[in-house]
């Protein structure tokens, strides 16, 4: 959480006012662990000391004006860009990194990073479970800062799902959640009808964990249009499984 991190009042207000209160750090190599050649920690900010991961549980939405009309992603970056400007008026070099802005060689692994920064666990929904907010929650971007941060670590065991009877894969129309993993290409063949997911996911109301965090209906509603035209543009650029 927000208050684990010991960041500048004035960078931890702003993030906090903006519904992005989940934070951790990871050193530069884990950072680099996770991030396509382009983006490396010392190639984006040469003396950079750490990266803060950013997350946002359904705060976030009440940050937004309206979800419909403020887009997640703007918003994300605005006040992302917020907190490094006061980092950088604080005499710390700092630089935001989002994962929804296309690169040409590939992405920031946020779910690696917000697992070694010992924000959750992986799941069999394809998402970070964190221990008290289940699913119901993202990791939106990363600031790298020349403000030495203490990195955090993994949590320990393998989280909630191991032993789990997995009510995530009996609810979901395509079984898309198994054992090995999130399979991303059943997922999209039944995100390619307007119906039965156009507005829910039926797998991530069906997971035990975080049930009181879970996201507004009508924010999850835009989520889910929101992130169709990725799902489907991964699974079509990514080789099936067996």
């Amino acid at each position: 959480m927000l208050g684990s991190v010991d960041l500048p009042d004035q960078v931890a207000d702003l993030l906090r006012a903006g519904g992005l209160d989940e934070l951790g750090v990871v050193s530069c190599d884990s950072f680099d662990a996770a991030a396509p050649e382009s983006l490396r920690c010392h190639r984006q900010l040469s003396d950079a000391a750490c990266a803060l991961v950013v997350g946002a549980g359904r705060e976030l939405f009440h940050a937004l004006r309206d979800p419909g009309v403020d887009p997640l992603d703007r918003h994300t970056e605005n006040v992302i860009e917020g907190a490094v400007c006061a980092l950088e008026g604080a005499g710390h070099g700092a630089r935001a990194i989002f994962s929804h802005v296309p690169r040409d060689d590939g992405y920031v692994d946020l779910v690696a990073l917000g697992r070694a920064a010992g924000l959750g666990w992986p799941s069999r929904l394809g998402l970070l479970l964190h221990p008290q907010r289940g699913p119901w929650w993202s990791l939106r971007g990363v600031i790298l800062t020349t403000l030495p941060l203490a990195p955090g670590a993994p949590l320990p065991g393998c989280g909630p799902c191991s032993g789990c009877p997995a009510p995530c894969t009996e609810a979901c129309p395509s079984a898309a959640p198994q054992p090995e993993g999130f399979s991303i290409h059943r997922c999209a063949a039944t995100r390619q009808a307007p119906e039965p997911c156009a507005s829910t996911c039926h797998a991530r109301r069906a997971c035990p964990i975080g049930k009181t965090q879970a996201y507004p209906r009508e924010a999850e509603a835009h989520l889910m249009a929101a992130s169709r035209g990725a799902l489907l543009e991964r699974a079509n650029n990514s080789v099936p499984a067996g």
